[in-house]
C-alpha cells in the first residue's frame, strides 16, 4: 500500500512538472513562432529552421534513437535592442526531452515550477500520457486557432504596462513639438508608428539643438511637415525628411542647402502645372502616404517626363483631364495604381503612355471611383470599430487591401463586448505585435 502511494505521489509529481513545462513551452513557442516575424523575413526563416530541427531532435529521442549534438538559434522580439530583437543560441546534448524543455526555458527566462523538477535525464516521465508539452509539429495550427479574445486576454496587461511607461515619454514629444512649432514654424511630425516615441523624443531633441544652431537657415522650414525616412532633406512633396542614423553634421548641410531645396520645389510645381495645362490635362499628384522621394531625382525625373511628352505634338483631340496621374519612382511600366491614379514612370514614351490611356481610360476613371467609394465605407467601419471598443485610433497596415480591413473591423464589432482594448491604438495588420509604446497590431484574418 505505501508502495503504491509513494507511485501515485511521483506520478502526480511528474504529471504537475509536466502540465508546467507545457505552459512555458507555449510562452516560448509564441515568442519564437515565424508568424509573427513576417516584418523580419531573415529570423523568420532562422527561427523556421531552428523549429524544424528542434522537432527532429525530439522525435528521434521519443523513437529511441541517439541524437547528436544540436545547434539551434532563435530571435525574439527584445525592447531594449537597436534592431528590435535578440538573438538565443543553445546546444542540446541530452537525450531527454524533459531536460530539453527545461533547457529551452531556462534560456528564454520561462518560468516553470523548479522545486517539481525530477532529477536526472529520467525518460520516464516522457511517457505519461496526455500531459507530453504540445508538439512542435503542430504548433502553427494551434497559434491559428488562438482567437482575438484569447490573445487580448493573455497580452492585456503587456499592453497596459508599455502604454503606462510610454506615457512621460508620449508627452516630452508633444512639448518638444510644441516648442519647434512655436520657434521654427514646423507643422507636424508625420510617422508610420515604425519608431518608439523614445527614439523620435530623442531625434527631435537633437533636431531642435541643430536648428537653434543654424537659425538663420530654419526660417525654410516654416510650414513644412517632418518625416522619416532613409536620408535627409526636402522630399518631392515638401516636406523635410530626416534619417534617423544620420548624424547631425549631415541635418546642417541639409539645412544649409534648404533655401535652394524650395527653389527647385518651385520649379516642381510649374513643371507639373506645365504638363497639367499643355498635355491633355493630365494632373499630377502627391498622396499623403506618399514615400519620401529625394527633391532633385525627383524633379529630373520630371523633367524627363516633360521632354518625352513634348515630341510628336500632334496627337489628335484628345482630353484626359478626369485623369489624375502619380509619378511612380519605383516602377518601369504605366500603369494603375489601387487608387485609381495612371502611373508614370521616370522613363516612357509619349506614344507609350497614350497608347495606354486610349485603351485604358475608362478602366483607371472607373478604379478611381471604386476606390473612393470603398474608402467612404472603410473609413465609416473603422470609425465604429473605434467607438465599439472606445480606441484611441484604429489604422490599417498598407499592404492590407480594402476587403480585407472591412472584414476585420465587422468581426472586431461583433466582438466588441469580449475585447478589453479601452484606451488602445490598434493597427490591423497580418500579425499579433505590441510596440514598446503599447501599439497594438491584430491580423486581419484573425479567429472569433
Amino acid at each position: 500500500m505505501v508502495r503504491n502511494l509513494l507511485a501515485k505521489c511521483l506520478l502526480n509529481r511528474q504529471v504537475r512538472q509536466m502540465s508546467s513545462l507545457k505552459k512555458g513551452m507555449k510562452e516560448f513557442y509564441l515568442a519564437v513562432h515565424p508568424d509573427f516575424f513576417n516584418e523580419y523575413p531573415n529570423e523568420k526563416q532562422i527561427n523556421e529552421q531552428s523549429l524544424k530541427l528542434l522537432h527532429s531532435h525530439v522525435d528521434t529521442i521519443k523513437s529511441g534513437g541517439s541524437t547528436a549534438d544540436t545547434s539551434l538559434t532563435f530571435y525574439k522580439k527584445h525592447k531594449e535592442s537597436a534592431t528590435g530583437l535578440s538573438a538565443i543560441r543553445l546546444k542540446l546534448k541530452t537525450n531527454s526531452t524533459t531536460s530539453i524543455y527545461q533547457e529551452i526555458l531556462r534560456a528564454f527566462d520561462v518560468p516553470f515550477d523548479q522545486s517539481e523538477v525530477v532529477s536526472g535525464d529520467n525518460n520516464n516521465v516522457d511517457h505519461i500520457q496526455n500531459v507530453e508539452p504540445m508538439d512542435l509539429g503542430n504548433f502553427q495550427m494551434k497559434v491559428k486557432e488562438m482567437t482575438l479574445v484569447d490573445w487580448v486576454t493573455d497580452h492585456i496587461d503587456i499592453v497596459r504596462e508599455a502604454q503606462l511607461h510610454s506615457k512621460p515619454i508620449q508627452l516630452s514629444v508633444l512639448e518638444t513639438l510644441s516648442r519647434l512649432k512655436d520657434n521654427f514654424g514646423i507643422r507636424q511630425i508625420v510617422h508610420n508608428n515604425k519608431f518608439t516615441y523614445s527614439s523620435i523624443n530623442s531625434l527631435l531633441n537633437v533636431l531642435e539643438d541643430t536648428l537653434h544652431s543654424k537659425e538663420e537657415k530654419s526660417f525654410h522650414l516654416r510650414n513644412r511637415s517632418i518625416v522619416f525616412s532613409n536620408y535627409t532633406g526636402l522630399d518631392h512633396m515638401g516636406r523635410f525628411s530626416v534619417d534617423f542614423f544620420s548624424p547631425p553634421e549631415v541635418w546642417k548641410e541639409a539645412l544649409e542647402n534648404l533655401g535652394k531645396s524650395s527653389e527647385i520645389l518651385d520649379q516642381i510645381e510649374e513643371e507639373k502645372h506645365k504638363i497639367s495645362t499643355s498635355y491633355f490635362g493630365i494632373r499630377f499628384v502627391n498622396p499623403r502616404s506618399s514615400n519620401p522621394i529625394p527633391i532633385i531625382p525627383y524633379y529630373k525625373s520630371l523633367l524627363r517626363i516633360s521632354h518625352q511628352l513634348e515630341k510628336d505634338q500632334f496627337m489628335g483631340d484628345k482630353s484626359f483631364k478626369n485623369l489624375l496621374a502619380l509619378f511612380d519612382w519605383d516602377d518601369s511600366f504605366v500603369g494603375v495604381s489601387k487608387e485609381g491614379f495612371l502611373k508614370i514612370p521616370p522613363l516612357t514614351s509619349k506614344i507609350i503612355l497614350f497608347d495606354y490611356i486610349s485603351k485604358y481610360q475608362d478602366t483607371i476613371v472607373e478604379t478611381r471611383k471604386s476606390y473612393l467609394r470603398n474608402m467612404r465605407f472603410e473609413h465609416k467601419i473603422m470609425n465604429e470599430a473605434k467607438t465599439a471598443l472606445q480606441l484611441d485610433s484604429v489604422l490599417k497596415d498598407h499592404v492590407l487591401d480594402t476587403n480585407e480591413t472591412i472584414q476585420a473591423c465587422q468581426k472586431i464589432i461583433n466582438q466588441s463586448n469580449l475585447l478589453d482594448l479601452s484606451g488602445c491604438n490598434v493597427m490591423i495588420s497580418r500579425y499579433y505585435d505590441i510596440s514598446p509604446d503599447g501599439f497594438v497590431r491584430i491580423p486581419w484574418n484573425f479567429l472569433q
